[in-house]
């Protein structure tokens, strides 16, 4: 029996040993290997399954752990010799950690190995590992480098990466030294990490020609979640959390704001930390180029436009190479100092991780090393830039040993967030909590380019019920469309809710210098736990109905900001 139970195990790594080795004939990820010329070349293996990985890894930890002293005699040495091959394998193909990060994983495991009722035999002699062995010897190693040599030759005289040659960017630490060509081996990394990422249009990817596989996210795993918005700030994450992420679990999670990062990142940090409570949360601290300012005053973009530069370049990165700095008094604007000090109470207060950017020294040569991160726009991550955050926050997870953990505590308050903007649909979260009286509201499309529908409603009163299925009052806003600065095409409206004061909506915004055509969020009033009935009533004929197009329900504890939700293109 024993022996069976030894010979399923085994045909059952076997089989998983085998898939692998057809998996290798789909090229999707890409290493770069360097000879002991210090040449480079790439070389494409296949993208494998992180679960396959984790569940093959696990396992591998766990039937060494259990089986060790059950297994007599001779037959020992075998079973030692044959679980090597299968470890060597793995790590071949996948990057799988070392013999002892797998014993360390092995704490942890929630997988056992069923070794009873087994009818399957394998012969696994000596001749067929090695047969096996010798076939998988000609797989790529996961090793960057074949010699020291290599490694002191690109040490040493390091040449700034051009724009075209984004290979050559990597990041070996939190701080960003552009010093080395070394592609970071994940081999010490968890394969079954589960990644999201709150954002702006930076995380996003705003600017890449394939945002679905070149953002860090993607780069860190493909099967990571990206939460980015464009034109963003904390503020709907905030007090959205619950409704963004749901029941998913994370064992990674990224945060990147870089400006307006007082309107709910705190909040937004201590939800996540509430529910992920054992969870790596790395808030990015990188920096623009409009944050340089110029004798004090003006800013560094500004001058570089004076001087004809208006995008992001390698002509850039000549000029400044010829530039004599000592005359320009280069340094970063109050913004970054207040940031960094926001920053740092986060990290204090809810044990986060900061990713941050190098900002001291000499300032010729951090503008020579962050050029070819900044996109075009001076603004955005460019490929290179993705890359370069990606291998940064890589090296932070292998040392803290990141691992996959399913501990989860409450989303506090919670939340109910929902928009039907995007085809009309109105959601679960829309369908159980509100409900219009049909003879005054239609959905209706009003930007038939973009798909985008919104609730009209006509010149008359409407009535709604609202459910608040919390046990305590929670604050209801309207998420409706709106224009501006001179253009008004919309009506004011007034809302109450039964035992509140009524309020006026203005879908009309001043706030921009150019026409708009925008979504806005404002408070309604308080609602009580269970069923609020509300009043809606049009105050004016306009060109366009009123168009709502979502709501939220929350604690109150923030407020939408002007950036709560994305903006709409101008209408024609």
């Amino acid at each position: 029996m024993r022996n069976n139970s030894i010979k399923s195990f085994f045909f059952t790594l076997f089989l998983c040993a085998i898939g692998l080795i057809v998996c290798h004939n789909n090229l999707k990820r890409e290493v770069i290997v360097y000879s002991q010329e210090n040449a480079q070349r790439r070389i494409n293996i296949s993208t494998i399954s992180s679960d396959l990985r984790y569940v093959l890894q696990k396992t591998l930890s766990s039937y060494e752990n259990n089986n060790s002293k059950k297994i007599d005699g001779d037959r020992v040495a075998n079973r030692d010799n044959e679980v090597q091959f299968y470890k060597t394998l793995v790590s071949r193909l996948s990057g799988l950690p070392s013999s002892s990060d797998v014993s360390r994983l092995s704490s942890n495991s929630d997988i056992s190995f069923s070794s009873s009722n087994s009818d399957v035999s394998l012969s696994s002699s000596n001749s067929d590992v090695s047969h096996l062995n010798s076939a998988i010897s000609t797989l790529p190693s996961n090793n960057v480098m074949s010699s020291s040599s290599d490694a002191s030759s690109l040490s040493s005289n390091p040449v700034l990466p051009s724009f075209s040659d984004v290979s050559n960017i990597s990041s070996n630490s939190g701080v960003a030294p552009l010093s080395s060509n070394l592609d970071l081996s994940q081999s010490s990394i968890d394969s079954g990490l589960r990644y999201v990422a709150f954002g702006t249009s930076v995380t996003y990817g705003s600017g890449l020609k394939d945002p679905d596989n070149q953002t860090y996210i993607k780069l860190l795993s493909q099967e990571g979640l990206n939460l980015g918005i464009r034109a963003s700030d904390p503020s709907y994450p905030a007090m959205c959390t619950q409704t963004m992420v749901g029941s998913n679990i994370y064992d990674v999670i990224i945060i990147e704001y870089d400006r307006r990062f007082e309107d709910g990142l705190s909040n937004l940090v201590r939800r996540l930390r509430q529910r992920f409570p054992k969870a790596a949360i790395i808030a990015l601290q990188t920096w623009t180029f409009n944050m340089l300012l110029v004798n004090g005053n003006d800013m560094f973009l500004k001058y570089l436009k004076a001087k004809g530069y208006e995008h992001n370049s390698e002509a850039v990165v000549d000029f400044v190479s010829d530039l004599n700095v000592d005359d320009l008094d280069i340094e970063f604007n109050s913004n970054l100092a207040k940031r960094t000090d926001f920053m740092n109470q986060l990290e204090k207060d809810y044990n986060i991780i900061i990713y941050r950017w190098e900002s001291t020294g000499d300032m010729k040569e951090l503008i020579l090393k962050h050029l070819p991160l900044n996109a075009k726009d001076w603004v955005h991550l460019s490929e290179a830039g993705h890359k370069f955050v990606a291998d940064g926050i890589r090296k932070i997870l292998a040392d803290k040993g990141t691992q996959r953990i399913n501990d989860v505590g409450s989303w506090g308050d919670g939340d109910v967030c929902t928009q039907w903007i995007d085809g009309g649909k109105m959601d679960n979260n829309a369908v159980n909590h509100i409900r219009f009286s049909a003879q005054h509201v239609s959905m209706d499309i009003f930007h038939p380019v973009k798909g985008y529908y919104a609730l009209t409603f006509k010149f008359s009163s409407a009535m709604a019920k609202v459910w608040n299925t919390f046990d305590g009052p929670r604050q209801l806003a309207f998420t409706y469309m709106a224009t501006g600065p001179i253009k008004r095409i919309y009506p004011k409206v007034y809302v109450k809710i039964a035992g509140s004061e009524p309020v006026i909506i203005d879908p009309f915004d001043t706030y921009y210098d150019y026409p708009v055509h925008i979504q806005l969020t404002k408070e309604v009033g308080l609602l009580k736990p269970g069923v609020n009935d509300i009043v809606i009533r049009t105050l004016e004929k306009t060109e366009s109905p009123f168009r709502l197009i979502g709501f939220t329900i929350t604690n109150g504890e923030d407020t939408a900001s002007r950036m709560f939700s994305r903006k709409v293109p101008l209408l024609e």
